[in-house]
């Protein structure tokens, strides 16, 4: 899918950026929308590969803080969500991790961006992220939004492929569902409750060491 995908958008980047053609601005926007909609198409089918995780980097000794830091940097130089308030309340005693880097970046961003989504269409958006040693072995990550939440009766849903508590067009439903499958392959829990803000809130528990730890492929939530 992912190649004519690629012809797709590369032909229409090509006729939009032709001078010779004399579009009207309807039809301009037309082509705009029709890129927009590629890039959804191209999104969707990323994050199906990432539901089937057999290969990734080799696992290093990661320090979650740094890169939770890093991430939200990112985030915050994003005009989509710069209205949005991020508090990190970090652990500086949390044990480093050992993971492969790009599971673990995947894992947040997925973590964040469905937060910050959330929280976007609330008058004083804002999201809370903070990490803890639950034990020697296994560190937390939690990540909670003041968006509008989740119905108790879906909570055992939202990390099913597919399903998504978005209006139409507005979620794959993928995203919490690559992060539970991460968990699973890295030996963690994944759990969702009502947060104190008035969102979700999202905990992530993660073995320090997971190649220690038999790690399980699954590509069905829980």
């Amino acid at each position: 899918i992912g190649n004519p995908l690629a012809c797709i958008a590369g032909l229409t980047r090509d006729v939009i950026e032709d001078g010779e053609n004399r579009f009207s601005q309807n039809s301009r926007n037309s082509l705009e929308q029709i890129q927009q909609s590629i890039a959804g198409m191209e999104k969707i089918t990323r994050d199906i590969s990432y539901l089937d995780i057999q290969t990734q980097d080799q696992p290093d000794w990661l320090d979650l803080n740094n890169l939770i830091n890093n991430t939200v940097k990112i985030y915050q130089y994003d005009s989509r969500f710069s209205a949005i308030t991020i508090d990190y309340q970090h652990n500086a005693e949390l044990s480093a991790v050992f993971i492969a880097n790009d599971l673990l970046v995947l894992l947040l961003t997925n973590l964040i961006e469905n937060a910050l989504d959330a929280a976007t269409r609330e008058k004083n958006p804002c999201i809370r992220i903070s990490t803890r040693q639950a034990d020697p072995d296994h560190v937390c990550l939690s990540i909670e939004d003041n968006g509008p939440g989740v119905d108790a009766d879906q909570l055992d849903k939202i990390f099913e492929p597919f399903y998504t508590t978005k209006a139409l067009g507005q979620g794959t439903g993928l995203g919490l569902a690559v992060c539970w499958s991460i968990c699973a392959a890295l030996g963690g829990s994944i759990t969702a409750a009502t947060s104190p803000l008035g969102g979700l809130r999202v905990e992530v528990i993660l073995p320090v060491n997971p190649a220690a730890s038999t790690v399980t492929i699954s590509l069905e939530s829980a």
